[in-house]
Order: structure tokens, then sequence, then C-alpha cells
């Protein structure tokens, strides 16, 4: 606004650089643009400021953004949007407080609406969360139809965070169904998105996920190579975390590789950082390597490994009963028995639910896209439809135009044709009359009328010229009318038509005269009418004069010969001879 007002200022101050136009035209501009922002910033959406606090906090403090939910109620003054940020702000304070829960009926009805009003966002990290509750509720399918929902809406809005954290809940997904290469496939797809957000703990945390997909695909050099780079930089950030899961890895790979000193030295470190690290996968694979290298002389160094890789929960199998009585051959054959129960029938059903509710998604997806597709494809015709009536719209309009301009200027150069043969004839007729005629009186007035239709005649020649030359603009067109309208004035003239009237009286023996005192009782306009009829002129002109349509002037005449037809005039058929 001070800029604005230092501008007007500016030519103000200096009104020889003031443009009117340009003044007039930014004025009209400036208000129309203040009202848009008003009318803008009045269509805002009012957030209360309670859900606006525990959106601000939510990452950093989920426990006092947990707080100010709890506090916070629905009325029925609350808008729909405050109630399905409170369900999406309480869904994802629970998250982050390591609530598990496993009713989405919150969260969808959330979900719902911000996809309604197109707020991507909101509707990808409503996605994202109940993509998590499906998963605690073992509902695997609907879990990554909700992840995959998310991603593809993250990737429409670049939404890179929840693009990533939508692919770590698919990377889930399908570490729960050991699929290694769909794993891999997520797991780099999350590294890259969180790459595009600067976060370093979700780059560093999507990294040690990539390491594990790895792992679970059996690709332990790989695994070997990003664990190596982790424990780098988990070294420089002091990330006990990122640290310990590190090592943890490495302890699993370099077992799988043989190298059973390495994969102890790890394990052992990973143990001192977090004593509960080891999974029973580990504490089996252990128990394994151990037994097939020492058999039953296991050195008494390695008695603390035995301990931790003790197997608790017996009821799956009877490893760690066996283990526990140090009968290691039955243990190892409890193992392969276990191992080979993982691909169970209840397997199989939940890689075909996620594949199934997967291609049902994809076949949805698609067909939506062919209907937006196809939507576009009508709007693009109806826009060339448009585009087309308008055209043919306007293009008859201007032709009209154009046709009309010409159907004038034709009649215009008709008018000014017929007028100027007409003044033409009686220049001849007055020529010929003057030799013939003896009288002086007549000779008089015979000369002045020859100089009224003389100067008629020129300047209705001239205006002729102009118009069949064609050059000439709109303001030449105004001013050829202009003239049209000073001949046609100087014909109505009173005093022209006394000189004309004289000069009729007297070339026609009186006749003339006889006609006014015959018809005393007609109108002006009526007697006019035969004073120009006996001058002979034509009725195209008759029509300029007169200023009116032709076919009115075929009507007055018609009338006025049809007024004598029925009088009892003695020169009836000497009147009649003009029409």
């Amino acid at each position: 606004m001070l800029y604005l007002q230092k501008f007007l200022r500016h030519f103000e101050m200096h009104p020889e650089k003031r443009n009117i136009r340009f003044i007039s035209i930014i004025g009209p501009v400036i208000m129309t643009s203040m009202l848009i922002f008003s009318f803008l910033c009045s269509c805002r959406r009012s957030v209360d400021p309670r859900l606006v606090d525990a959106d601000s906090i939510i990452e950093e403090c989920p426990d006092s953004a947990m707080i100010i939910l709890d506090e916070y109620e629905i009325t029925d003054n609350s808008s729909e949007y405050d109630r399905a940020l409170y369900g999406l702000l309480l869904t994802h304070a629970r998250y982050k407080n390591f609530i598990d829960e496993a009713d989405d009926s919150i969260i969808s009805a959330a979900a719902d609406y911000f996809l309604e009003q197109g707020d991507k966002e909101e509707a990808a990290r409503a996605l994202f969360l109940k993509g998590m509750i499906e998963m605690n509720a073992d509902k695997l399918g609907e879990a990554s139809v909700a992840f995959s929902h998310g991603l593809d809406i993250a990737r429409e809005g670049k939404l890179y965070m929840w693009e990533g954290q939508c692919a770590r809940g698919l990377f889930m997904v399908y570490t729960f169904l050991c699929d290694g290469s769909a794993q891999i496939q997520y797991a780099k797809m999350a590294y890259e998105a969180f790459m595009m957000t600067g976060n370093v703990d979700w780059i560093n945390y999507s990294k040690l996920e990539l390491a594990r997909a790895y792992n679970n695909s059996l690709n332990y050099d790989k695994t070997i190579e990003i664990t190596a780079e982790l424990l780098k930089l988990a070294l420089e950030k002091k990330d006990t975390l990122i640290l310990s899961e590190s090592l943890q890895l490495r302890g699993v790979a370099f077992l799988a590789l043989g190298k059973f000193d390495m994969s102890i030295e790890s394990y052992s470190m990973a143990c001192e950082l977090n004593p509960v690290i080891l999974t029973d996968k580990d504490k089996r694979n252990i128990n394994i390597a151990i037994h097939e290298k020492y058999g039953d002389d296991i050195p008494e160094c390695l008695s603390w490994i035995i301990e931790k890789a003790k197997v608790l929960d017996t009821s799956k199998d009877s490893f760690g009963l066996f283990a526990d009585q140090d009968k290691y051959k039955e243990a190892y054959e409890s193992l392969v028995k276990y191992k080979n129960s993982q691909d169970s029938v209840l397997s199989h059903i939940c890689r075909n639910n996620v594949a199934e509710s997967i291609s049902n998604y994809e076949k949805m997806r698609k067909a939506l896209a062919e209907e937006k597709k196809n939507n576009y494809k009508l709007l693009y015709c109806i826009l060339i439809l448009v585009f087309i009536v308008v055209s043919c719209v306007g293009f008859w309009i201007s032709r009209e135009k154009i046709l009309s301009e010409k159907s004038m200027r034709l009649k215009a150069e008709a008018d000014l044709e017929s007028l100027r043969s007409d003044l033409l004839t009686q220049l001849e007729k007055t020529e010929k009359s003057k030799k013939d005629d003896s009288n002086s009186t007549g000779r008089s007035i015979d000369k002045d009328f020859v100089k009224i239709i003389r100067s008629k005649y020129s300047e209705a020649n001239s205006l002729c010229d102009n118009y069949y030359q064609g050059k000439y603009n709109k303001k030449d067109k105004e001013k050829i009318t202009s003239e049209i309208n000073n001949i046609v004035n100087g014909l109505k003239e009173k005093s022209s038509v006394d000189r004309i009237e004289e000069y009729v009286n007297e070339t026609s023996d009186g006749l003339y005269a006889s006609f006014k005192s015959d018809f005393f009782d007609i109108t002006e306009d009526n007697r006019r009418l035969f004073l120009y009829l006996m001058l002979g002129f034509s009725s195209r002109t008759i029509s300029v004069i007169f200023n009116l349509d032709i076919s009115a002037v075929y009507n007055k005449k018609s009338r006025l010969k049809a007024r004598i037809t029925k009088s009892q005039a003695s020169k009836k058929e000497e009147y009649l001879k003009f029409f």
C-alpha cells in the first residue's frame, strides 16, 4: 500500500508525466484487485487456534499435543473442518505416543472429508495413519490400499514427507509378508522421498529400513555396505537407535555369510547398547551357528551369547525347551520344522488378500483416471464446440455488419447519383428553356434558378465522385452525410422553394398556380411533392429530400394521384401526366 501511495504521489507531483488514459485504467484495476483480495480474505477457513497449537507441536512434543486434544471438546458450533482436523490430530498424537489403535472410524471420516475437500496434505497424512491402524488390526489388505492411496496423493501434491511415510507403510506390510523385492522397492521409494525433505533423521531411518530390506532379500553384501555408512553417521551423531539396529543387521549378514567371529562381535556390541535387541530369529540363528561350529563343545567365552539367545516364546515350537536342556540336535530339527511352517495357509491368505486389495485399488484408480480423462475430453469438445459457435456467431455478426455498411454505402451512392441525375436534368431543361423564352422576367427567374441548380449539381457531383473513389473513412462519411443534408435542406428552404415555384409556374403557363388553387386544402408536403414531380425529380430523390423511405414516397404519390383523379378539376388530366 505504501508503494501505491508513493506511485500516485509521483504522478501528482509531476503532472507533465501523467497519462490520463493510464490513470483511468489503473484506478479500476486497483479497486478490482482490492475487492478480490478482500473476498479471498473473507473466504479463508477459520480454524480453532487450539487445534493449530496442537498441530504445531505434535511432532516434537506429542505428549503435550495429546494434553491439548484431550481437553478439546467438539460442540454443535464446531465446523466440519474442525471436526475432521480434530480426528486427524487425535489419531496422529496417539500414534506418536505409541498408543496402538484398531478402530479406524475417526481417521476414516477425516480422510474422506479431506479427500472430498481436495486438501492433499491432510488427506495423505490421514491415509497414512489409517493404514497404520489397519496394520494394528491385522487388516493388511485395507492397510496396503490406504498406504497406496496416500502415496498417490502425496506424489500428486509433491508432499515428500507423506510420500516417504506411506512408502514406509507399504514396506512394513511387505516385511510382514516376507516379500523381499517389494520391501526393497518401497524402502528405496521412502529413502528418495525423505532425501527431498532434507530431514536427516528420516533419511537415516529410511536407509536403515533399506538395509533391512536387502537383508530380508538375502542380499547380505548390500546390507553390510549400507550399515557401514549408517554406523559412521550414528557414531558422529551418537544415535544409539541407528547404531544398535545397524549392528544387529550386520550380525545377521555376517552370520549368513559364514563370518562367525564378525557376526558375534556385531551382536555383542548391539546387545551392549540394547540388551533386548536380539529377535527370536536372531537367537535361533545364533544357536544354529554355534551348534554347527562347535557341536556340544561350546567355548566358555560364548556362554553369555548362549544365555542371550535363549528362546522364551515356546508356544510356537519346542526349540526353546530343547535349547534349555542342551539338546541342540533336537533343537535344530525343531527350528527347521518351525522354518518350514512359515509358509503356512495363513501366510498364503495374507499375501493373497494384500495382492487382491492392491489389484482392486489399481483397477479403481485406473478407472477413475480414465473417467477423468474422458471428462477432460468431453470438456475440450464442449470448449471447441463453444468456440466454433461463438466464431460462427461472430462471423455472422461481422458479415451482417459488413453487408449492412455496404448496403448503406450503396444506398448513399444511389441517392447521391439520383439527386445528381435529377439536378443535371433540371439544369439541361433550364438551359433549353432559356433559349426559347424571350420574357425578361422569366430570364431573371431562369438565371436565379439556374444558379441554384448549378450549385446543387456541383456539390452532388463532388460527393458522388468521393463515394465512387472509395477513399473515405468514418469522419469523411460523416462529412459527406452532413453535406448531403445541406443539399437537401437547401432544396427545402423557403427561399429556394419560392423561386422554384415561381420558375415552375412561369414555365408551365400557370399550371402550378392552378394546382394550388384547385387543391388549396392539401398539406404543404403534398404541394411540395407535386412541385418536385413537375420538376421531374425521381421518387428516390424525393425520398432523400423528404427523408422518407422510398415506399413512403410511393404511398404519398399514390394517395395524391387518387385525390386528383377523384376531383372535378378542369386540368385534372394535365396534373396526372406528372405521375
